[in-house]
């Protein structure tokens, strides 16, 4: 009996929700009954006027319309969910490095640099943010795809190089661009952050600290053995040359170059990342905020900046310990943007890179070689080649960049300012 008297009840409550006049009356007061029945029948009271239309007689006496408000805009507005401005991160830079390794030449390569930082969350939805300042969820993931070009040889001064980047850039060849990758991937978790903002960069804008755990792994690409070919003059008053190269004797020249390797070199690591948000509150006047404060904001109030970096990892990495796992390497990585006077959203951003292994230096006695003259062959009958193990040393990468989106613009604009020939020389084209 009572499961009865509940199913009937369900059914009756379904049928009454289901009209609309009695949904009207059944979420206003006690008042509201007897208003949506009068309006199915009007009185003589609330007779229209001689003059008015017919469309205005159905809107007064249409129940559901006078249910609605007057004014839509009384009516309050659904809140947005607002994307976390501290949570996801994304970089891209195009810039200028030098790289070697321990007492062995560097060079000097353009690169590009895509990196970022996604929160994961396991809510399906992300509730709306009251602090424009949060930093999102802890758990994370995170990628960073570099790729460097070929070595360049720049004898320019360093004021002409930095006034003409955007076009040194744009003159490499395509052939050119990609000679080796390196791709990190992993995930993170912050374990702590500075609940309290403190002075940013710059007058008028906001930091906070996070600081992370990390893991990550991922591949480098290896030299071909022709790109990495340097070819040498066999010397003639170093006799121990010759005991260590049997093979360089009766010849004229010697061409060392590295092994063939059918796999990329893999590395892991695992350690701490210190990630400053910078915030800059939006203003009237936005002298302190850049040219263009309402651009990239995440929030009503704030406008998110490029981060500061700095990641002290420990793991492996067979590029720099002979293209074998053996024994661990700290990698010591830090990212800078130095903000514009003039424009936060223009960033020179500087970054530098170390390996380091920890185990007892090897000192050995250095062969003095010279270059053998431009355009000798190593397939010439006169020259040996000689492979060389990969290298067992500490690695190094110091570079400045600037921000790719802004730089492809400058491309654009620089395009669209072109004057077009005149109409006679284009006639006569």
């Amino acid at each position: 009996m009572p499961l009865r008297w509940f199913l009937s009840l369900s059914f009756l409550l379904l049928g009454v929700c289901s009209t609309p006049a009695l949904q009207v009356a059944a979420s206003g007061n006690s008042a509201s009954a007897p208003i949506a029945s009068s309006a199915s029948a009007p009185s003589a009271s609330s007779k229209p006027d001689a003059g008015s239309t017919p469309s205005t007689q159905s809107s007064s006496t249409n129940p559901e319309n006078s249910a609605q408000p007057a004014d839509k805009k009384d009516a309050p507005e659904k809140q947005q969910d607002t994307p976390r401005p501290g949570g996801r991160v994304v970089r891209s830079i195009v810039g200028f490095e030098q790289a070697g390794a321990s007492s062995a030449p560097s060079t000097q390569h353009f690169f590009f640099d895509l990196f970022g930082s996604q929160p994961l969350s396991i809510q399906r939805t992300t509730p709306p943010v009251v602090d424009p300042t949060d930093l999102g969820p802890r758990f994370g993931g995170w990628f960073d795809l570099r790729v460097s070009s070929t070595p360049q040889q720049i004898n320019t001064s360093v004021a002409q190089f930095a006034a003409s980047f955007a076009q040194q850039v744009g003159q490499l060849k395509v052939n050119e661009v990609a000679q080796s990758f390196e791709f990190l991937g992993g995930v993170s978790y912050r374990i702590w952050e500075w609940h309290h903002l403190f002075a940013g960069p710059q007058k008028g804008t906001v930091e906070k600290l996070g600081v992370h755990l990390i893991l990550g792994g991922g591949v480098a690409t290896p030299l071909a053995p022709k790109d990495s070919v340097q070819i040498f003059q066999v010397p003639q008053n170093q006799a121990d040359f010759f005991s260590t190269y049997p093979q360089a004797t009766g010849k004229q020249f010697v061409a060392f170059t590295l092994p063939d390797r059918n796999r990329f070199f893999r590395e892991a690591f695992g350690g701490l990342r210190l990630m400053t948000s910078t915030w800059c509150p939006k203003k009237t006047d936005t002298s302190n905020c850049g040219e263009d404060g309402n651009t990239k904001t995440f929030s009503g109030n704030y406008v998110l900046l490029p981060p500061a970096m700095l990641d002290i990892t420990y793991g492996f990495n067979e590029a720099i310990t002979g293209g074998v796992i053996h024994g661990g390497v700290m990698r010591l990585e830090g990212f800078a943007p130095l903000p514009l006077w003039d424009k936060l959203h223009s960033s020179v951003y500087l970054f530098a890179t170390g390996l380091f292994k920890f185990s007892r230096p090897q000192i050995s006695v250095p062969f003095i070689l010279d270059e053998a003259p431009q355009g000798t062959s190593a397939t010439s009958a006169q020259t040996v080649v000689i492979t060389t193990p990969q290298a067992d040393r500490d690695y190094y990468r110091v570079g400045v960049g600037i921000d790719l989106v802004n730089l492809i613009a400058k491309w654009n604009l620089t395009g669209k300012n072109t004057p077009a020939p005149p109409k006679e020389v284009a006639a006569q084209q």
